[in-house]
């Protein structure tokens, strides 16, 4: 598969996956979401879609997928070329960005495709500035704090049926929370006036909680 990545626009690609469990190497994407927002905070564009690991699905009781709902569903392969389309030319955006990224380079490899370091921005980060006294920096807890109705921890089965894509519901908060110019609006000034932090970055960590 020969796929072209295009130079960054300015736009975000604001990114949610749900796995098999915590380890690229090892473990498989079942549920991908992208949201594209512009430079000025507006959503552009969004693509979700299950997609089938080729084995069990990990954790049901995390993500609420079911080895039946991926049953049909596409493999990543089948997916790859969209996916690279939407993440092409875009800051990748996610609450824990190494998280989502490392397990996209995983799949595209698997796919015989390099997925070159995209520039990063990390909502979770962000949130050890705007919000240094909460308890946590879940994405879950950063909503809260921004009055953004959150999905995180609903079973699939609760949810509205047009947001049961669990992926898409949480790119949709990290979209909204990420959105140029609503973080100084909404959050409490960064501590001691310490400027917040370079965005995008290519630097990684290695948290992996992020709910």
């Amino acid at each position: 598969m020969r796929l072209k990545q295009a130079p960054a626009t300015g736009g975000f690609a604001v990114v949610d996956v749900e796995t098999t469990g915590l380890y690229p190497r090892t473990d498989r994407v079942v549920e991908v979401a992208v949201v594209h927002l512009s430079a000025d905070g507006q959503i552009t564009g969004e693509f979700s879609t299950l997609i089938n690991p080729g084995r069990d699905v990990g954790p049901t009781r995390i993500h609420g997928i079911r080895a039946a709902d991926v049953l049909h569903a596409p493999a990543f392969a089948d997916a790859a070329a969209t996916l690279w389309q939407m993440l092409s030319g875009h800051v990748l955006v996610a609450h824990n960005v190494p998280f989502d990224a490392r397990f996209l380079e995983a799949e595209f490899n698997r796919c015989g495709v390099r997925m070159p370091p995209p520039p990063l921005m990390c909502t979770m980060e962000l949130a050890s500035y705007y919000l240094p006294n909460l308890p946590g920096r879940s994405l879950a807890a950063c909503c809260a704090a921004a009055n953004i109705t959150s999905h995180s921890g609903t079973p699939r089965s609760t949810m509205p049926a047009p947001r049961r894509s669990f992926s898409r519901a949480i790119a949709q908060r990290t979209a909204r929370c990420r959105a140029p110019g609503r973080w100084p609006l909404i959050m409490p000034p960064g501590p001691r006036g310490c400027p917040p932090p370079a965005t995008p970055s290519s630097g990684r960590t290695p948290d992996t909680s992020r709910r």
